[in-house]
């Protein structure tokens, strides 16, 4: 496992631990969960397709049983269809597609943490490009 959004994930627990229960809870939950998938994917420690593949697969099943805005559940499902992809761009555009949608469901703290995801994924990109 990478640490590559550890700033990122420790925001997002703290936004859990003031929002009330329901769907926007459920929606940071779902975030959290999205992010550390990120992470998985990109390098120097990215999980193997078919292991990249497993893990989308829990996390879309434990997301199925969280009460999520239509919106908001739709953004999510393109941004999985990014990260199965298993590209680092799929990360950045994963991470990318869901910055608005958390601003209009979520709230701008969530909106903030993907956007720090965001430029965590670029900056680690291209790091890796630079020592490649």
């Amino acid at each position: 496992m990478n640490d590559h959004f550890v700033p990122v994930e420790n925001h997002l627990i703290d936004c859990l631990q003031v929002t009330a229960r329901g769907p926007r809870q459920n929606g940071i939950f779902a975030l959290w969960l999205l992010v550390r998938t990120c992470d998985d994917v990109l390098p120097p420690t990215a999980l193997s397709g078919r292991a990249n593949r497993r893990r989308l697969d829990a996390m879309v099943k434990r997301w199925s049983s969280l009460s999520l805005q239509p919106g908001f559940k739709k953004a999510l499902t393109r941004s999985v269809c990014e990260l199965s992809t298993g590209t680092d761009g799929g990360v950045v555009a994963a991470l990318q597609n869901l910055v608005e949608p958390a601003r209009e469901y979520l709230g701008q703290e969530a909106a903030s943490a993907l956007a720090l995801a965001v430029r965590s994924a670029k900056k680690t990109l291209r790091q890796r490009r630079t020592t490649a």
